[in-house]
């Protein structure tokens, strides 16, 4: 019969990140060192390593197709066919765009809607309240 082994269903605690990894150069070491000012306590462990890693290359990316984009066309002409066509550049800043909110939803960095305090909790005094002065 197998042995049957009692596993902790409680929160375990995890090591807090603290240095950044060595790959990171430049925009994204910077963005590291930002992102551990600002993520909770419980956020900012050894778990979510890889996840801030991946934000902060989307982040240097993003920023390097940002600035090249300053000085060159978003939109570029194919001088065989004619037609139009979206730059490199352009291509990197949409999709590093969306990693960069899909991984800042998952480290808690962009509010989901649920997060934000309601401005007024009153309820009007009657559905017609404030309609008519």
């Amino acid at each position: 019969m197998p042995k049957v082994i009692e596993v902790p269903r409680g929160k375990q605690a995890c090591a807090p990140l603290k240095r950044n990894p060595r790959h990171l150069k430049g925009e994204a070491k910077r963005k590291w060192n930002d992102i551990l000012a600002v993520l909770a306590p419980e956020v900012a462990t050894e778990r979510q390593f890889d996840v801030v890693t991946r934000y902060c290359i989307a982040w240097a990316a993003y920023m390097e197709a940002v600035t090249a984009l300053e000085t060159e066309p978003a939109i570029l002409v194919n001088m065989k066919t004619g037609a139009a066509q979206p730059s490199p550049w352009t291509k990197i800043r949409i999709e590093m765009d969306k990693t960069l909110f899909s991984l800042g939803l998952k480290l808690g960095l962009i509010p989901n809607g649920r997060d934000i305090p309601a401005t007024d909790t009153t309820p009007p005094a009657s559905k017609f309240g404030g309609l008519v002065r």
